[in-house]
């Protein structure tokens, strides 16, 4: 695996994408300027195979459904990082749906469902 890009913001993100395609974007769910779930809408609005996982401080359903339902594939919180985020971005490259069971736990059935209606 190798890292081709790294940026700050919205503006620097697009412009990143727009200049070379990516296997995967890894986008932070708060940026200083906007949100991951809005920069997944522009990525995929772009490049609708562009594979997208969602890194975030927050377990609360409603960011993770917004994520998925924005496009990404994947969801890991920033403290399962060290030791999840090699499976997580192998699964997501396999087009597999990536949500680690802690986070799984924290969500009803009803909005887990909910999740995987919006990829089906």
């Amino acid at each position: 695996m190798v890292v081709t890009a790294k940026t700050g913001d919205a503006a620097e993100t697009m412009k990143a994408v727009k200049k070379q395609y990516f296997d995967l974007a890894i986008v932070d769910m708060m940026l200083k300027d906007t949100t991951g779930i809005e920069i997944t809408k522009k990525i995929k609005a772009l490049y609708p195979d562009m594979v997208v996982m969602i890194f975030s401080m927050s377990d609360k359903p409603e960011y993770i459904k917004g994520a998925f339902e924005a496009g990404a594939i994947g969801y890991i919180t920033k403290d399962e990082v060290s030791e999840k985020i090699t499976y997580a971005i192998r699964q997501v490259l396999q087009g597999k749906t990536y949500l680690s069971k802690r986070l799984i736990k924290n969500i009803s059935k009803d909005e887990l469902d909910d999740l995987f209606t919006v990829k089906a």
